[in-house]
């Protein structure tokens, strides 16, 4: 359950000086703590979310690691006003109209995190000197960028040469020019191809594990997500089409609770994984082959097909592992294969 300490909203107008905020919002405020839930909400069950860090260099994030003292209202005013100078750039030379924006600060699961959301000021968006004064629901469709940024994982990594993990979450609505919104805030694509086909069969296993006990498909599972990487190296992949696979998975009696949950399970910090991405083709065979080469022998063949001797369930793999003797056994070779190696050794 996430903790709100701090909320604020400025609104961006495209070419004027933005109306900032006097002060922080009272959380006392009924009207005012629902409408920050709903906006954290909204956020947080979104499911198309790219992950992302800080560049190197960039005024937002030199802005936030003055905050290190942090959760004070002060220092929270300060940040919110000057990121709207940045925006107020930003948006300058696109198409984008601006809206209402949501700074959220809010504790969940150890970390202090802060949610920079907009809003545009539509029919059921009404606020009086940037202040809510009737309930406001905020849906999907209202919600047009948001960023969240863990910023306990920057500033306790601070220093760092390189931060690996992605730290910042960042969604924009289609149709909506996105590029300002990181521009402004100094946020960069983390999740790499290869990261993401690493990820995916990890991922399909642990979601599965909540709902199957039946070791033998969730490693069919995976093995199907492998195939469909193998199919497409160096194509694009979706997550739509791993969450169909994860699905065709699930046990009959989890399908009405299940079905698509794999969409949001794939989206949190453990995976992060992007909507679509590369089946990159080193990192896929890597996964998917096995390869044992000296100065006169090569072996090299897909995982799928190893068996284990003995055991009856892999009897008819073509590629069979004597653990007791540690030798692998190879059958099913062609005729021709054959004949080349009898002609060989005169027989």
């Amino acid at each position: 359950m996430a903790k709100i300490t701090n909320f604020i909203i400025h609104e961006l107008i495209k070419h004027q000086n933005s109306d900032i905020a006097k002060s922080v919002l009272d959380l006392s405020d009924p009207l005012v703590m629902s409408l920050a839930e709903d906006i954290l909400n909204i956020y947080r069950n979104k499911v198309n979310v790219i992950w992302g860090k800080f560049q190197s260099s960039g005024q937002f994030p030199r802005l936030l690691a003055d905050y290190n003292d942090a959760y004070h209202q002060e220092g929270f005013y300060e940040v919110s006003t000057k990121a709207m100078d940045l925006l107020s750039d930003a948006i300058s030379t696109t198409s984008g109209t601006g809206g209402y924006i949501c700074f959220i600060e809010y504790q969940s699961k150890g970390d202090n995190r802060l949610l920079v959301a907009m809003i545009k000021n539509t029919d059921g968006i009404k606020l009086t000197n940037l202040k809510p004064e009737q309930e406001i629901h905020v849906d999907l469709s209202k919600l047009y960028q948001a960023l969240d940024i863990n910023v306990s994982y920057y500033l306790n990594n601070l220093g760092k040469t390189e931060l690996k993990k992605s730290y910042i979450g960042f969604i924009s609505k289609r149709g909506e020019p996105s590029g300002y919104f990181q521009l402004a805030f100094s946020c960069t694509d983390n999740i790499t191809p290869s990261k993401a086909v690493k990820a995916s069969p990890a991922a399909v296993r642990v979601f599965l594990e909540g709902y199957s006990q039946k070791e033998h498909l969730i490693k069919e599972a995976q093995q199907s997500v492998l195939r469909y990487f193998n199919a497409n190296k160096d194509k694009t992949v979706y997550l739509n089409r791993i969450n169909e696979i994860a699905n065709a998975y699930l046990p009959d009696d989890k399908i009405n609770e299940a079905k698509d949950a794999f969409l949001k399970f794939a989206k949190q910090d453990r995976y992060q994984l992007p909507d679509s991405f590369q089946a990159s083709k080193g990192t896929v065979e890597s996964m998917v082959r096995l390869a044992f080469k000296t100065d006169k022998v090569t072996v090299n063949f897909e995982k799928d097909v190893l068996g284990l001797s003995g055991d009856s369930a892999s009897s008819a793999k073509p590629v069979m592992f004597d653990p007791e003797k540690d030798q692998i056994i190879i059958r099913d070779l062609s005729k021709e294969f054959i004949d080349q190696v009898k002609q060989h050794l005169n027989l």
